[in-house]
């Protein structure tokens, strides 16, 4: 079952966005209305989301990011639009939407958060303790900014967009990753 909760955490639903979008639009009081929105929105992302071959537990939090672009990019008053079948401007950003999310799905590596699940396998109690310090430890000895650049790029972030996020030159964000992975790498093979 997908969560309700998108990869950079923000904790909202699929039908609450598209109860955002409805009410954005005008369709806020009815109800009916409302529902019709959100199985526009859905039914659109999941035939996009299947062609593109994300697996149907990201769906949901796909059709999250694709509505949140869609919100910053067309004024409320054109939401509408969007939704149109017509080359619309509108309907082009839902299009971009969709095929930005897509390639940030793309991007993002496919493996699990390090929290020290992993090392359950192991029968011996202190072992998994001695592994999760010293991955604590490791983590630990990163620049705060390094921390965030990591944590940026394990959730899909692009280099650019890191750099945005924090404020600071690609080239900047580029090098603080590389130092931080060396200085992980370094710190880990040693164990």
């Amino acid at each position: 079952m997908a969560s309700d909760t998108t990869k950079s955490g923000r904790g909202v639903s699929v039908a609450a966005c598209a109860a955002a979008l409805a009410a954005s639009v005008g369709l806020g009081p009815s109800p009916v209305a409302a529902a019709r929105m959100i199985d526009q929105v859905s039914r659109y992302c999941t035939t996009s989301w299947r062609n593109a071959g994300i697996h149907p537990q990201d769906w949901s939090d796909c059709t999250q990011e694709a509505i949140a672009r869609l919100l910053e990019r067309v004024p409320q008053d054109k939401l509408d639009a969007a939704l149109d079948a017509g080359e619309t401007p509108e309907h082009r950003e839902l299009k971009r939407a969709v095929w930005r999310t897509i390639q940030r799905w793309r991007r993002a590596p496919q493996f699990a958060p390090i929290d020290g699940r992993q090392f359950a396998e192991s029968d011996d109690a202190q072992e998994q303790v001695d592994l999760r310090d010293t991955l604590a430890t490791a983590v630990a000895s990163l620049s705060p900014r390094q921390q965030r650049i990591l944590a940026l790029w394990s959730e899909g972030f692009s280099v650019d967009e890191i750099a945005r996020e924090l404020g600071i030159p690609a080239a900047r964000a580029s090098d603080q990753k590389y130092k931080a992975i060396r200085k992980l790498q370094r710190l880990l093979t040693d164990v």
